[in-house]
């Protein structure tokens, strides 16, 4: 009998839970179990699908979220992902003595992990490197948008570790090619990376713009910061020619852009609803706009566009859209041209459904199960 080939996907997060990158590895693990000759291992914070096979925290599932919480709420210098490493790399090297990987098996992480990397090259054993967003070597050179206050030594250990890890698996999987561009200048060779772009739950929704509405409802969603450019977006919501239309901001809202929209001599119309379920809210918004400084590619992009909105966003985004056709590529921190790109919806409704209808079909070979299907081929290389 064939001893089973054992995939391993080490994942800091919930595997499954809606908002976590655990919902991409919940598609492929999901997707693994009607493979015969594979025997799907994971270890996380957590898992919604709990299996003999899945490795968790257990009660220490909610510490690196609540690290999180401190760091947004009270200390924002706190380098709370220093500790959550820590307790990942802790528990992996934990259960793996259980697991006990080979140099025929194939381990997915989804993390920078030093210590877990060097481990697993003692075993031999094939490593991809999940690279969800842009890494270190691009926020030095955002740093004042981004306002990090990280010392020269903890940037250039951040810097040495990243590249450490690159050079030391196997293969490197990014989800766009501003994220691939980004880790290109740490030397890595290009054969070394493969773009796969994240999914989305495609459906048969088809919606049509109402050319003879009232107004425009322009959307976004997703934390209110300044790293997503909202400040950009505020400045071109408050100079142009929009008090018939509305902007929807959906999300967590910061005490610094909430103090902007308050201090704002317009702000009537822009809505503020919280947090939303995408799939049901951009049911009723017409034109989506995301100007963000940083992603790996960006989640909301594919669940508008399943909702045939046209895109104004940045290629810092990540996105899967083409310029001028299913909407348009903005350069980032740059109020000017969001104010033109969403002025050009404005002024030609009918571009709203033109753009929005194929928006809609582009998307629909981005489902999830397309994703899975792409990274378990990936697998089968190894």
């Amino acid at each position: 009998m064939t001893k089973k080939r054992k995939i391993i996907n080490l994942c800091n997060s919930k595997i499954g839970v809606v908002g976590n990158i655990g919902l991409r590895t919940a598609y492929i693990i999901k997707n693994l179990k009607s493979k015969q000759n594979i025997s799907s291992f994971s270890i996380s914070r957590g898992i919604l699908d709990k299996s003999r096979q899945s490795y968790t925290y257990g009660i220490f599932k909610n510490v690196p979220s609540i690290l999180n919480y401190i760091r947004v709420n009270f200390f924002k210098n706190f380098n709370h992902k220093y500790f959550d490493i820590l307790i990942f790399d802790f528990f992996v090297l934990l259960f793996l003595r259980f697991i006990k990987p080979n140099k025929n098996d194939v381990i997915h992480l989804w993390e920078m992990s030093p210590k877990i990397i060097k481990y697993l090259n003692k075993k031999g054993s094939k490593i991809i490197l999940d690279v969800p967003i842009a890494p270190h070597i691009y926020r030095q050179e955002i740093q004042n948008q981004l306002h990090p206050k990280l010392s020269s030594n903890q940037n250039k250990a951040i810097l040495e570790s990243e590249k450490f890890c690159f050079n030391n698996v196997d293969l490197i999987i990014a989800p766009s090619l501003f994220v691939k561009n980004e880790i290109l200048k740490y030397g890595i060779s290009e054969d070394k990376l493969k773009v796969i772009p994240f999914g989305v739950n495609v459906d048969d929704y088809k919606k049509r713009f109402n050319p003879n509405k009232k107004g425009i409802d322009f959307c976004f969603a997703g934390v209110l910061n300044d790293r997503k450019g909202i400040s950009f977006l505020l400045k071109a919501w408050e100079i142009g020619d929009f008090s018939e239309d509305r902007l929807h901001l959906c999300g967590r809202i910061t005490p610094e852009i909430k103090s902007k929209i308050d201090s704002m001599e317009r702000n009537e119309n822009i809505i503020i609803p919280g947090f939303i379920d995408t799939s049901e809210y951009f049911k009723n918004c017409d034109v989506y706009v995301f100007p963000s400084l940083m992603e790996g590619s960006s989640k909301s992009i594919y669940e508008a566009m399943n909702r045939s909105m046209p895109i104004v966003c940045t290629y810092e985004s990540g996105s899967i859209i083409k310029d001028s056709e299913h909407g348009y590529i903005i350069k980032k921190m740059n109020y000017n041209d969001i104010l033109i790109k969403m002025s050009l919806f404005k002024n030609n409704k009918p571009l709203i459904e033109k753009m929005g209808l194929k928006s809609k079909v582009y998307v629909s070979e981005f489902s999830w199960q397309n994703y899975a299907s792409k990274i378990i081929s990936i697998y089968n290389e190894m």
